[in-house]
């Protein structure tokens, strides 16, 4: 049971980190760009720069 507890707390704090999700939006924007859904990768590059943005004006603290 502590290391179910320990995992999770391990992918919970790895979630919660911006810099996962601009990598996973990046990922996606990759395979969609990939697989020739042009739509589909604009809206996750634009989804990834919009974050870059905000971290860059209001960083975490």
């Amino acid at each position: 049971m502590d290391t179910l507890v320990f995992l999770v707390s391990k992918l919970a704090a790895l979630l919660l980190r911006a810099e996962t999700w601009e990598a996973l939006l990046l990922t996606g924007a990759l395979i969609a760009l990939v697989r020739g859904r042009l739509r589909a990768a604009r809206g996750l590059l634009f989804s990834a720069l919009a974050g870059l943005l905000a971290l860059g004006f209001l960083p975490p603290r």
